[in-house]
């Protein structure tokens, strides 16, 4: 009886013990997590407001991460993380995404799934990632927050020549009022309508021009607003 006391009190010590160690780590993990009022701060800072106009994201350093980890998925999405936090985990990342993302048979991961494994990496850190509907006072807001938005473009060779070869010749200062009248002449039309998309990051705009730059994994370039409007698939957007 009294050895059956004495294993009664020992079990019910080691639970105590493995109760208070698993509390330490939770209350580690949850040292290194910042709040919400934590991100919106840091990601306000990062907003730069030219003289010309310009209102930009200061990008992060250029991520550090194993392109066997994310060989399929767009590097856009990678950048996003480090915008938010550039000591984002990449391979939690990656896994969510390969768990969540379902392939189709020929083994390709289809725009809606890979959108679903993004959203659910977000939801693990208390952020909710959705579509967002195109307006220059969308856009605009998120930016003024320090928040890039995400987008599915249509997949074109003008980001890499035409827009590209405009976006060297855009004034860096100076009143933008001429450079109005130089977009009126060379923006472009129409775009292909494909069923490939490309994947950019919305960092920044100018209420002047209504312009707005978008990085592609291939050029980073201004846009108008009427050739966002033509050339955008679907833009998803992160709440705080």
């Amino acid at each position: 009886m009294k050895f059956m006391k004495i294993k009664l009190y020992l079990l019910t010590l080691f639970l105590a013990l493995g109760s208070l160690m698993c509390s330490a780590q939770d209350d580690a993990k949850d040292a290194t997590k910042r709040t919400k009022a934590e991100i919106k701060t840091a990601l306000s800072e990062k907003v730069q407001r030219l003289d010309n106009g310009d209102v930009i994201i200061a990008p992060p350093p250029k991520p550090e991460v194993s392109l066997r980890e994310i060989s399929d998925i767009p590097f856009s999405l990678i950048y996003l993380l480090c915008y938010v936090d550039e000591n984002s985990d990449f391979q939690k990342f990656a896994k969510i995404i390969n768990s969540k993302a379902k392939r189709d048979a020929d083994g390709s991961r289809p725009i809606d799934s890979l959108m679903e494994g993004v959203s659910a990496y977000f939801a693990t850190q208390n952020l909710n990632f959705a579509k967002l509907n195109f307006s220059a006072n969308n856009v605009r807001q998120k930016i003024d927050n320090g928040l890039p938005v995400f987008g599915w473009f249509q997949a074109s060779n003008f980001y890499e020549t035409v827009i590209l070869s405009r976006t060297k010749e855009r004034p860096s200062e100076g009143d933008m009022k001429e450079w109005v009248t130089a977009l009126r002449k060379s923006g472009v039309k129409d775009f292909p309508k494909t069923i490939y998309r490309d994947n950019g990051l919305i960092v920044g705009y100018n209420k002047t021009t209504n312009e707005y730059l978008v990085i592609f994994p291939q050029a980073k370039v201004w846009l108008t607003e009427n050739e966002m409007k033509k050339a955008i698939n679907s833009l998803f957007q992160l709440r705080l």
